[in-house]
């Protein structure tokens, strides 16, 4: 959202999900990631590419403590060997920074912006720890399991 917000045109960037966890069974993961070899998935990739006029920008996204893994330091090393940029970024804020020292020229309120997606980020985080609660099931009253109510009847005996 905020490289939707702050980045100015012409530039470009696009997010790939590499990081997806694969679900199912053994068996069901080692296929599905031998499908997505074979349509040429690599690991280490970066999670956003940004390209502007004169630069082309491979960003890495981490979160608390991660960093980033020997696949991901071989795709960093191969875009400098090319002559192109690459960042890891922590927060909204690391990305504008390193947006602007790689010469990409953003909006003057980019760093307002920036803490107000880290600030929404930090919230959603902190509501994704939260225990979800889920709703009892209403116990029928005397009233209609004495009326002979079938539901309320059923609902009693747990059926």
């Amino acid at each position: 959202m905020f490289l939707k917000d702050c980045l100015p045109a012409p530039c470009f960037s696009t997010a790939i999900e590499h990081g997806v966890k694969l679900v199912g069974t053994k068996e069901q993961r080692e296929r599905a990631w031998g499908r997505l070899k074979a349509q040429g998935v690599k690991t280490g990739l970066a999670d956003v590419f940004v390209w502007s006029p004169s630069r082309f920008l491979a960003l890495e996204l981490k979160a608390g403590k991660n960093t980033t893994s020997d696949a991901q330091d071989a795709f960093r090393d191969a875009l400098h060997a090319l002559g192109h940029s690459y960042a890891v970024c922590w927060k909204v804020e690391d990305v504008g920074l390193a947006l602007i020292r790689h010469d990409i020229a953003l909006p003057a309120n980019w760093h307002f912006q920036a803490i107000h997606h880290d600030a929404a980020l930090a919230t959603d985080r902190h509501k994704a720890v939260r225990k979800v609660v889920r709703p009892v099931k209403a116990k029928p009253t005397r009233r209609q399991v004495k009326g002979g109510n079938r539901l309320a009847l059923a609902m009693a005996r747990g059926t």
